[in-house]
């Protein structure tokens, strides 16, 4: 009997023993890991401490107010008066000249710049809207062309969700409001 029981002490020791070194082995593996990752990590990583920033120029900023309405001249009893929150910047009131073009119109486009097609009182244009953002500001630089006459212009559209309420439903409320179409229609009708 004793043999047979130094036989099974001594298979749990070696058990134990097998353990211990699988352990140890696991534990030294990751030990491994972990120390290749900060060595990785250490290598790749950017650091600023040598950086020394001397010329700090300030930011330049614009503080964005709305637009106040002026009453814009008439051109031939159309009125081109603008509602605040849009601005003139290029070519307003919008000046009509004789289309020397082939009407065509490609609609379609990115954000950036879009072309439609629409009939306006029975008149067909095409209208290319170029978007251009800048501080609290989108520049729409529009051409409506029909087949016989185009115009080119830039309004400043204030960016509404500068604005905390109830301002900002003012200028939402006045830039959809804002019949642009109607202008360029009465001023390309006349003759």
């Amino acid at each position: 009997m004793n043999r047979n029981y130094y036989s099974l002490t001594n298979n749990n020791h070696m058990n134990k023993e097998r353990k211990n070194t699988i352990i140890m082995w696991l534990v030294a593996t990751l030990g491994i890991i972990i120390l290749a990752g900060v060595i990785i990590y250490a290598a790749t990583r950017k650091t600023t401490d040598n950086i020394i920033v001397t010329d700090i120029e300030p930011i330049k900023t614009e503080t964005v107010k709305p637009t106040i309405v002026k009453q814009a001249p008439t051109t031939s009893g159309v009125s081109t008066t603008l509602p605040k929150y849009i601005s003139e910047q290029e070519n307003w009131p919008p000046v009509i000249t004789a289309n020397k073009n082939s009407y065509s119109c490609d609609t379609g486009g990115p954000y950036s710049q879009q072309t439609t097609e629409k009939v306006i009182d029975g008149v067909t244009y095409c209208i290319k809207t170029e978007n251009e953002g800048a501080a609290g500001t989108t520049y729409k630089t529009i051409t409506y062309t029909t087949s016989e006459k185009t115009s080119t212009f830039t309004l400043r559209y204030v960016s509404c969700g500068n604005y905390g309420d109830p301002e900002k439903a003012d200028c939402l409320r006045n830039q959809s409001a804002f019949d642009l179409d109607k202008i360029v229609s009465s001023l390309m009708s006349i003759k």
